[in-house]
């Protein structure tokens, strides 16, 4: 039995076949079952897209669509580059300006010294 998709507000046709389907390889089945003479039709929020039977289905990448927000992108080991940030900025090694120089003012409101 197929399923229905509903737009949200922004949705592209890319937008269905991800969050629908979990794969871009459905692009071509979905714009036919729906009557869709364009690559890229206008979508509207609401709108009922048809996910036809049949089409691949990607177990993975259609189960974290489901989980809000997602995203595939992120490097594995995000919590660890984040938590390197962190600790960066808890150490205030950051020049208010973002450049180097010697006598700059640093987050902490101290000047660098090279020779205390």
């Amino acid at each position: 039995m197929a399923s229905t998709y509903i737009v949200k507000v922004g949705d592209t046709i890319r937008d269905v076949c991800i969050n629908g389907t979990g794969s871009m390889s459905n692009w071509d089945a979905i714009l036919s079952a729906n009557g869709f003479d364009t690559w890229t039709p206008l979508l509207t929020a609401g709108q009922e897209i048809v996910v036809p039977d049949g089409v691949f289905i990607d177990t993975n990448s259609f189960a974290d669509k489901k989980v809000y927000p997602s995203c595939n992108n992120g490097p594995a080991n995000i919590l660890d580059v984040l938590q390197q940030v962190f600790d960066i900025l808890a150490d205030r090694w950051l020049l208010k300006d973002g450049f180097w120089d010697d006598t700059g003012i640093w987050l902490d409101t101290a000047t660098w010294i090279d020779n205390p």
